[in-house]
């Protein structure tokens, strides 16, 4: 039993049939001077031909019949996945130690900087967010200016959140990205007296997190 062959190789040994036998033909059927070759008899009818001329062309005839002598392979079908749009900030995900429980939860309503809700350095605290309710935190930093704040978020529910750091004037400095497991960081001179911290995700369920402050030394 011949193994079988792809579509486009069964092809291509056909188009090499065709092409030998159309030379085969031409060699068997091309007018010959008188006394040049032997007459010989095929399908009923007499050629003069050289024993060269009908070898090519049984060769083309061969190539031609092979599809009737070896299966065609079947066509390879695979499932194709469409990759999830990839956001423009990536989770810079790191060694983040947290503590193992959250001091705190989030307090409601905490949707605008203007209500946010006090975080302590060293402390962790936990929300919920999801498209369109964000959280806000504000941390008093007056006292540590010329050091470097590090915010750690961790993902403990859901699929991705993110947490961005604004200065007093609400201008973003940094953020962790998207982190969709385990933990992303945050870090920022500290030059004010004090440091937003923004919590938010782009998906419609609730996505839960645990967001945590500490200090290093430049």
């Amino acid at each position: 039993m011949f193994e079988a062959v792809d579509t486009s190789k069964l092809l291509a040994l056909m188009a090499a049939g065709a092409i030998f036998a159309a030379a085969g033909l031409y060699l068997l059927l091309r007018p010959k001077p008188q006394g040049g070759s032997a007459k010989i008899e095929l399908f009923g009818l007499k050629f003069e031909s050289s024993s060269a001329g009908l070898l090519v062309f049984l060769i083309g005839a061969a190539f031609l019949a092979i599809p009737l002598f070896v299966p065609e392979k079947p066509t390879e079908l695979r499932d194709t996945l469409a990759l999830p749009p990839k956001p423009d900030d990536i989770a810079s995900q790191g060694p983040v130690l947290l503590p193992a429980r959250p001091d705190a939860k989030e307090v409601e309503p905490n949707d605008r900087v203007q209500d946010a809700n006090q975080l302590l350095i060293g402390a962790t605290a936990s929300g919920r967010v999801r498209s369109g309710n964000i959280d806000w935190y504000v941390i008093s930093t007056a006292e540590h200016i010329g050091k470097r704040l590090v915010i750690g978020l961790r993902l403990v529910e859901g699929s991705s959140v993110i947490a961005k750091l604004y200065n007093a004037d609400e201008i973003q400095i940094s953020h962790t990205g998207f982190v969709n497991s385990g933990a992303g960081m945050a870090k920022m001179e500290l030059v004010g007296d004090k440091v937003f911290v923004q919590i938010s995700s782009i998906s419609s369920s609730f996505q839960g997190y645990e967001v945590f402050t500490r200090l290093e030394d430049l």
